[in-house]
Parts: structure tokens; C-alpha cells; sequence
């Protein structure tokens, strides 16, 4: 391939440790091998390259959160520093914002009753698809035991 142009190294001078490699990769239409070596060649390092958060950027943070990728997007950080710093500012973990969701309704839970021994976990998610398949196998396990218990 051609050689960097100036272009080329500003960009990568200043996102290279903000977004990941294969992303800057793709912009620069390169290898992530190539723009680790050149990021090297330039004196760059991941390490140096980290800054600090800004009231701005936790603010950001909580406006995407909790879509991990569209906040690193739009931070220019990698997603494990998203998750990292959410998890240090108090955000709810992914899987738990997501289980304390919407209660079950009756009817919800009639349609679990009925369909879920004859078409299981994914026949029930086409008739509740706002539903996960394994919200659907918790529910139906619960109301199980709940009619065995009576």
C-alpha cells in the first residue's frame, strides 16, 4: 500500500489510544498491524495517549448508556474504557438495567402458559419479541413453580 500521508498521521496522532486500532484501521482504509507500526514510528503508545474524563464526557456517557458502543463512538474511547468508567461513575450494569425492566403482565404471562411447552422459549419471543429468550425460560420456570407450589 501507499506510504502515510500527513493527513494520515495527524489522524492517527490523534485518535490513535482513543479508538481502537481496527477502527482507525478502516478509516485510514490500512491494517491494524500497519497502524500499530506506524503509531510506533511516530512515538505513539497507547499509555500516553489516555486522558482524562471530563464532567462533559461522564455526561455523555450517561446519555448513550447503556449502548457500550455508540458511547465509545462518540467519546472516541475504546469500549472496555466505556464499560470501566461507567462501572467507576455509579452506572448500572448492563445486565442488570436490562432484568429490571417491565413487569410481567396476566396477559403476558397467559401467553407463556399456553404456548411455551408446545413451541418453547423461541416460539414464545415471536408472540413477546419485546422479550428475551432468556426472560422467557425465568418467567416460565417461575410460573411453574408457582402452580406446583399451590
Amino acid at each position: 500500500m501507499s506510504h502515510y500521508t500527513p493527513a494520515d498521521d495527524r489522524y492517527l496522532r490523534r485518535m490513535y489510544g482513543r479508538a481502537p486500532a481496527a477502527q482507525i484501521a478502516r478509516h485510514l482504509k490500512r491494517s491494524a498491524n500497519s497502524v500499530h507500526q506506524r503509531a510506533r514510528k511516530l512515538g505513539l503508545s497507547r499509555a500516553s495517549t489516555n486522558r482524562a474524563w471530563s464532567d462533559a464526557d461522564d455526561a455523555m456517557l450517561r446519555e448513550h448508556w447503556p449502548d457500550v458502543q455508540a458511547a465509545a463512538q462518540a467519546l472516541g474511547r475504546s469500549p472496555k474504557s466505556v464499560k470501566l468508567h461507567a462501572r467507576r461513575i455509579g452506572l448500572p450494569p448492563i445486565w442488570r438495567r436490562e432484568s429490571s425492566g417491565t413487569p410481567w403482565t396476566a396477559a403476558e404471562d397467559a401467553i407463556v402458559r399456553k404456548h411455551y411447552d408446545q413451541d418453547g422459549a423461541a416460539g414464545v419471543q415471536r408472540l413477546l419479541p419485546h422479550r428475551s429468550r432468556r426472560a422467557i425460560e425465568t418467567r416460565n420456570y417461575a410460573l411453574k413453580r408457582r402452580t406446583s407450589a399451590k
